[in-house]
């Protein structure tokens, strides 16, 4: 039943802030925890850092290649289910991180987690509140995804402590433990697939406005069959904004991964480092309803461009002398700078229109893949050097990549009469395939 008329909360900001939970739990526990399990890891098996920099970027890869593959999952049996499915299977990772001796077995086990991250938050996430959000949409994605950063603002004082005070194998347990106790009933009982199934429409409006004609239903291609993968691929829009935002992404989570370590080697003590990682954190998760907000009140476009030159200053710094004003203007800065997972949907949803976002994401979401050469790059930095220098360096021209590969403003997609004829048809964005 739909909820009471008398209730001021729209519907939508609730599974909002349930993707926020399961974006702070499985993202943010992927890309923070390894800052506090790194050096127990370490001990506890004897991996160095380059080793476990090649495993989180394997992990990452491999877990990133199910985000298409979760969509299309989705489009045939529902968001609810799938979400389901990956809220179990990221919990029994978190319980099982710290208890695997293999590096292979460990990094099998972190494919899991990165997986379910885009299952319960994610892609699945951002598709599910294109569903439920056009006006807002911006301020929707960025409150979803402002959970993957403020899991770094909480996760890693809530591991430090939970380590030394009873051993990083409980710590996991713990919390993976929360994780399922919040997610799988949440899931569950809160989640529809699209505001239509409890008689709303996305924002929670009334009735269709010139606000929302604009950007919903009545865009551009809406009516039309989902395009297929094919049909996307041969389109130039897609490779532009799925490697512009790959770029922004791959540099966020490599940044990020040893951001700790690489504090803690200029000379800083584990608490001081600490504080400087859940700075970062901090400004990210503020970052990304920020640059969703913005994305709102300007446009999604304008947005990524500052996004990516705010990127470029921050890895600048850290070739200037370090100290403690240049250590935490850059941690400060690399935490904005972390806006691409917000603006990415923001952007493909604007250029592509809402009726086929999760058909289109599916598709975009492969170039995300690279995203796992950060976590690379950052280890084999200081492996071969000693230094995150050249790291730092690559990050640069990436984001100066990124900046001139974004569409122009304006610009959206508009299908072919040979594309039309090509199309199969496809259950609509998020809701399961008929049965025959």
């Amino acid at each position: 039943m739909p909820p009471s008329s008398g209730n001021p909360v729209f519907y939508g900001w609730k599974l909002s802030v349930l993707m926020l939970f399961g974006n702070c739990m499985f993202q943010g526990g992927a890309i923070y925890l390894m800052n506090v399990f790194i050096q127990p890891f370490g001990e506890l098996y004897g991996w160095n850092r380059g080793e476990l920099g090649s495993a989180q970027g394997l992990g990452s890869f491999v877990g990133m290649a199910a985000a298409p593959l979760l969509a299309s999952f989705a489009m045939r049996i529902g968001l609810r289910k799938t979400m389901l499915l990956g809220s179990l299977c990221g919990g029994f990772s978190l319980i099982m991180l710290a208890r695997i001796p293999d590096l292979w077995l460990f990094t099998l086990n972190f494919c899991l987690l990165w997986a379910a991250s885009q299952a319960c938050g994610g892609v699945l996430g951002n598709a599910l509140m294109s569903n439920w959000f056009v006006r807002h949409r911006g301020k929707a994605f960025g409150l979803a995804n402002f959970g993957m950063s403020f899991g770094g603002v909480i996760l890693p004082f809530a591991a430090l402590f939970l380590t030394n005070t009873v051993g990083v194998q409980t710590a996991c347990a713990i919390l993976g433990a929360i994780a399922l106790l919040v997610l799988v009933p949440g899931v569950w009982f809160l989640v529809r697939d699209t505001p239509e199934e409890l008689g709303m429409r996305p924002d929670g409006d009334t009735a269709p406005d010139a606000a929302g004609e604009k950007t919903d239903m009545a865009a551009p291609n809406a009516g039309e069959p989902n395009p297929t993968v094919s049909e996307l691929l041969r389109n130039l829009l897609i490779y532009r904004v799925g490697f512009a935002f790959t770029f922004g992404i791959l540099v966020g989570a490599g940044a990020v991964a040893q951001l700790k370590p690489r504090i803690s080697d200029l000379g800083y003590n584990d608490a001081t480092a600490m504080a400087f990682l859940c700075l970062t954190a901090l400004c990210a998760a503020c970052s990304k309803y920020g640059w969703g907000w913005l994305a709102d009140r300007l446009s999604p476009i304008r947005a990524a461009r500052m996004l990516f030159v705010t990127g470029a200053v921050a890895m600048a710094l850290a070739f200037l002398p370090q100290n403690i004003v240049t250590v935490a203007l850059f941690a400060a800065l690399s935490g904005l700078a972390m806006g691409s997972w917000t603006l990415f949907p923001a952007v493909l949803a604007d250029i592509f229109g809402r009726a086929h976002f999760i058909a289109v994401y599916r598709v975009a979401s492969v170039f995300v893949f690279f995203k796992s050469f950060g976590y690379i790059i950052m280890g084999k930095s200081h492996e071969l050097t000693g230094t995150y220098d050249g790291a730092y360096l690559v990050f640069c021209a990436l984001f100066a990549a990124a900046f001139f590969l974004i569409p122009r403003e304006g610009t959206k997609y508009r299908r072919s009469p040979a594309a039309l004829a090509e199309s199969a048809v496809e259950p609509p964005a998020g809701k399961p395939a008929a049965s025959a």
